[in-house]
């Protein structure tokens, strides 16, 4: 399932939304976090 997918299927209608609440709540975005790695 591709972090597009998740975000969808979590409610969000704009990924762009869904990634920049997750930067904020993780401080990695959802591919970094998904392949942890966490270059900034």
């Amino acid at each position: 399932m591709t972090t597009h997918q998740i975000a969808y299927q979590s409610g969000f209608n704009s990924y762009a939304h869904f990634s920049t609440l997750f930067k904020t709540h993780t401080h990695l975005t959802p591919t970094q976090y998904r392949t942890g790695n966490p270059a900034k």
